[in-house]
């Protein structure tokens, strides 16, 4: 039997080698096509960014979407990070998602305000089937909304929180507050805790410490809410702080600091740094201060969290409710893609987790909550103050016009300097800004 051979071509090895290349770079080109880059821009100064959080589960999430490359770009500071955002919109330059500084902070609430800036997330959460709206602390969503729009997503959550040095306590022979006790006891123990041993004026121990001075973010702010007051009535319809209840808060964090004078004032450092270094018995700050503590507290203070102050006219205590916002920029190219990404590193189950048993902070869903619970290993030693009072906090007024935000907070903060720097009265102070800021809001 004859076997027939099938004739075969024998092609130049120089022309072989040319189509093999070929191939290889239209493989590489239509590879290129393919993938997509979601270009990410923050700031230096976030907690997500100090530990490299977001960093770290980068590749993790690129390896979990396959053809996406995350360009994450860093900026020195949020106000740096602002200034990007606004030119690069404006410029047509896109990016995708924005992890800005606390939603308390006017600059950023500038940025989140504008619909040309970021999106509305309140769709992408309601169709997300993986998410649930119940699931989120009602009144942290609430501070993220600005005319009706989600305008960001909470990246963890900063809740007030009254730290103590026991240590303090302790030589002073005083036992830690209770449930239940009220702006005439931290007075009190304020007193017997300041020690001024070499008679100087300048106090080795404060008895109390507030986080910064100011009428938004912490400062007296909570002390104006606990008691009723706030800057304007809350229909934003006109000033509020003539108003006694108003006068009568404002008044006693004055006292506290320049008639008590067993608060730290502003000559005499900053506040985290002496409470860390064990020269505050009690500060009255935010959790997102739990992880700096845990790392810079100096050995022999032994600190913790309690149970919040309250106000003797109202009983109650109003603590500020707060996080660095997560947004999506409007001139995205891929706004699936970048919820996505908001969602794997904050949002997701996974992402509560590590929020809860590794990064020390506390998670902004209340099932997570819970877990924050049981795998949080101390310092301190009582979280429980801290989900009490996510459930009742609240963030400063936010003015529906940008212009008239402002206007009417530059106002609030010129006059009140004046009173930090013990120049006007309270009083006076809301005797000037008052009509000021009445004609603001007509």
């Amino acid at each position: 039997m004859e076997v027939k051979k099938e004739s075969v071509v024998k092609w130049p090895s120089v022309f072989l080698v040319s189509i093999v290349a070929l191939i290889l770079f239209t493989s590489s080109v239509v590879a290129q096509e393919k993938e997509v880059e979601l270009r990410v821009l923050t700031y230096l100064g976030g907690w997500f960014n100090s530990n490299s959080y977001i960093e770290r589960n980068i590749p993790l999430f690129e390896e979990a979407h396959p053809g996406v490359k995350v360009s994450y770009q860093i900026n020195p500071s949020g106000s740096a990070l602002v200034q990007l955002i606004v030119v690069e919109a404006a410029g047509g330059v896109s990016s995708d998602v924005l992890f800005v500084g606390d939603v308390i902070d006017n600059a950023v609430r500038n940025v989140l305000s504008q619909p040309a800036l970021v999106m509305d997330l309140r769709p992408f959460l309601e169709r997300d089937p993986n998410l649930d709206t119940r699931d989120f602390f009602p009144n942290l969503l609430q501070a993220f909304t600005h005319n009706n729009r989600l305008v960001g997503m909470p990246m963890s959550t900063f809740v007030g929180s009254v730290f103590v040095n026991k240590t303090i306590f302790n030589e002073a022979g005083l036992p830690l507050p209770t449930d239940g006790w009220d702006w005439n006891d931290l007075r009190e123990m304020s007193r017997k805790l300041t020690q001024d041993k070499d008679r100087d004026g300048n106090p080795e121990t404060w008895g109390f410490a507030a986080d910064g001075y100011t009428l938004q973010h912490q400062g007296a702010t909570p002390f104006l809410w606990s008691n009723g007051g706030d800057i304007v009535t809350p229909d934003h319809s006109r000033a509020a702080l003539l108003e006694p209840q108003a006068l009568e808060a404002l008044e006693f964090f004055y006292d506290l600091h320049f008639v008590d004078r067993v608060a730290v004032p502003p000559d005499a450092g900053a506040q985290w740094t002496l409470f860390r270094q064990g020269h505050v018995g009690i500060w009255d700050s935010k959790s997102s201060n739990i992880p700096k503590n845990r790392a810079q507290a100096l050995p022999h203070v032994d600190w913790d969290v309690i149970v919040p102050f309250h106000s003797p006219r109202t009983g109650v205590y109003v603590p500020l409710i707060a996080s660095n916002a997560a947004a999506i920029s409007a001139t995205s190219k891929h706004p699936e893609l970048a919820w996505e990404f908001i969602k794997f590193m904050v949002l997701s189950d996974r992402a509560q987790q590590l929020i809860a048993s590794e990064e020390g902070m506390l998670p902004t869903r209340i099932s997570y909550a819970r877990h924050f619970m049981r795998v949080f290993q101390g310092p301190p030693a009582n979280v429980a103050p801290l989900i009490d009072a996510v459930a009742i906090g609240r963030t400063p007024v936010w003015f529906k016009d940008a212009q008239v935000h402002k206007e009417v907070y530059d106002i609030i903060r010129v006059e009140w300097d004046q009173v930090i720097r013990q120049l006007q009265s309270v009083k006076a102070f809301a005797e000037k800004v008052t009509p000021l800021i009445n004609a603001k809001l007509r």
